[in-house]
């Protein structure tokens, strides 16, 4: 099957036609694997996944959509800028392009090279997932924090004023990136990124048209962390819990039907530190807008993020927050325990200040799960998320922009 690829002159679009070979996936049809990515709750009605990753437009004779798709879906999940041409030099490659499954396959085994790294390759990802019809792709895509690859065939009508609609008389494939939700006119609608210069749109209707036909699907790359909270939905996860209760009343009643009850004997149980709690609240906030000074830009909302969290854990703020990367930075020397990178923990606060690098870089502050993330303020929503790894963030902050990274313990 051939890939169109777009060329632009003017108004008008210029047609190439161009291929990647589609093949079927074991993954979505036997061997009883789960099929569906999983379930999220509370999802906004429009939101956008769109990384550091530079926005390609495929020229005449390219045919590495399939590469640059998991590249930018994979930017999008650490916000760290990945190398597609390494990627298509180690899967199976044609002149007429190359399978979805072999580039998601060769991602998962043996990983994604940061572009202009002599680094290892980034190994961060356990699996990928079908994200079945349009509603529960938008739960995958809330519930993974992450763009999504779609494979589909490509039409003479593609794009009409931008939309992808009912497609006509099929050309070709293409493989490329589902990046968010608009509505459109009263209508919910994927924000497409085909490799064209420019946002496309796609209805319920033409994703479920054209996902459902021979050779074409879509994907979700699933990290160790995301895998992790896929595996039950929180429904499943609440019926469960009630399930274990039911069944460990039932073996105490019977226990006790034909043993004496000892004497209590004092057990212990794990103390939660205070950083274990700030987390722990942290986690339970995760995906929504917070702050103490709704007046400040939510692109610069990190230190009142930070500032709310701390507050509603019990620590004294400043009135109205902290709004700046200094002056948190300051209080936090002043207030809490400086820490080096060796003893830094689950709970522990991340800072890069703003000022304190090349000229024009901006700093930011979040909090570390102990394990590779950081939740923090989105710039581009708003919301706090965990974006960004220890990694990604080092790379960014303290090698290319030049700024100390400081580590605190809340005490």
């Amino acid at each position: 099957m051939s890939i169109l690829h777009f060329c632009h002159k003017a108004n008008n679009i210029n047609y190439t036609t161009m291929n990647i070979k589609l093949k079927a996936d074991s993954r979505f049809q036997k061997y009883n694997f789960k099929k569906n990515f999983g379930q999220a709750f509370s999802i906004p009605d429009e939101f956008k996944f769109d990384s550091v990753f530079p926005n390609v437009v495929q020229q005449p004779g390219n045919v590495q959509c399939v590469p640059i798709t998991i590249c930018d879906t994979a930017s999008d999940q650490d916000n760290i800028i990945y190398d597609y041409n390494d990627l298509w030099n180690r899967i199976p490659q044609f002149s007429s392009g190359s399978s979805p499954q072999d580039g998601l396959g060769e991602t998962i085994r043996n990983g994604l090279l940061k572009m202009g790294s002599s680094e290892p390759r980034t190994k961060n990802w356990k699996s990928y997932w079908s994200t079945g019809n349009f509603q529960e792709t938008i739960s995958a895509m809330w519930l993974a924090q992450s763009s999504g690859c779609i494979w589909t065939n490509w039409y003479d009508n593609y794009p009409a004023n931008g939309i992808l609609g009912i497609g006509k008389n099929p050309t070709g494939a293409h493989m490329y990136e589902i990046k968010g939700v608009k509505i459109i006119d009263g209508e919910k609608m994927f924000i497409i990124e085909a490799w064209v210069g420019y946002d496309l749109y796609m209805g319920k209707e033409a994703f479920e048209k054209e996902t459902k036909k021979w050779g074409c699907g879509t994907a979700m790359l699933s990290t160790f962390q995301v895998d992790a909270r896929r595996e039950k939905t929180i429904l499943e996860a609440i019926i469960d819990a009630y399930k274990n209760i039911i069944i460990i009343l039932q073996l105490l009643i019977n226990q006790q039907k034909v043993m004496p009850i000892p004497d209590p004997t004092p057990i212990a149980v794990p103390v939660e530190t205070d950083r274990e709690r700030l987390y722990n609240l942290a986690w339970s906030l995760k995906g929504k807008y917070l702050t103490l000074n709704p007046t400040v830009s939510k692109n610069l909302n990190c230190a009142q993020c930070v500032s709310f969290i701390l507050n509603k854990a019990g620590y004294k703020i400043p009135k109205g927050g902290i709004s700046g990367t200094y002056t948190m930075y300051e209080f936090l020397m002043k207030s809490y325990t400086q820490v080096s990178k060796n003893e830094f923990s689950k709970g522990d606060i991340i800072i890069s200040v703003t000022g304190m690098g090349i000229k024009g870089s901006r700093g930011h502050v979040g909090i570390y799960d102990g394990v590779s993330r950081i939740l923090s303020n989105d710039s581009n929503t708003g919301l706090l998320k965990d974006n960004w790894t220890l990694t990604g963030w080092i790379g960014s902050y303290q090698t290319t922009q030049k700024m100390p990274t400081f580590y605190f313990r809340v005490t």
